[in-house]
């Protein structure tokens, strides 16, 4: 037979591949300085937040209130809009170092674990990264040790005993609350 009449289909296929981490990034930079008038809060659930998933007046809220905390008024929020705040201090946008960065997180967990208790589970082990990530003279087991002067409990209990031991040198004062993890 003649292999012109066989049907072959031609695909045509257009692919726009999104980095949705480097889009944050050009827009938390493009928001650095963005600020709103006082606004009443408007609530906010997103299991991985970005501007473009916030409405309106989310956004206003956000902005808002963001401003606020940057002044040191720790105004009662979403958590959804704290983890927004943290992937932008992460990238460092709004800081012009890393040490002012970590010191920033650490206040921002400090203010907010007793309101948002989830932030225990995400903030400390991200703050310990940051100090990797950015190489900074404070190290993670430091980091790790001031946080056991909290309640907070430390996701890897080796690591709370391994921290605890940095900061000591008789390991028969180990807290039993380490020890009974």
């Amino acid at each position: 037979g003649n292999t012109n009449d066989v049907y072959r289909p031609s695909f045509s296929t257009s692919t726009n591949i999104s980095f949705s981490g480097s889009r944050f990034l050009e827009q938390a930079r493009l928001y650095v300085n963005q600020k709103a008038s006082a606004t009443a809060p408007v609530p906010f659930m997103q299991y991985w937040p970005t501007y473009e998933s916030m409405t309106s007046a989310q956004r206003d809220w956000y902005f808002y209130w963001r401003s606020q905390v940057r002044q040191g008024q720790y105004l009662p929020t979403d958590l959804s809009y704290l983890f927004l705040h943290v992937y932008e201090v992460i990238q460092l946008v709004g800081f012009s170092n890393p040490e002012a960065g970590a010191s920033y997180l650490v206040n921002l967990w400090r203010q907010y674990r007793i309101m948002q208790p989830k932030l225990d589970k995400y903030l400390v082990d991200w703050i310990a990264d940051f100090h990797v990530v950015y190489k900074l003279s404070r190290t993670p087991l430091d980091w790790y040790a001031s946080v056991l002067d909290t309640n907070a409990r430390l996701s890897d209990p080796n690591l709370a005993i391994e921290a605890w031991l940095s900061q000591s040198s008789s390991i028969q004062e180990i807290p039993d609350s380490l020890l009974l993890h």
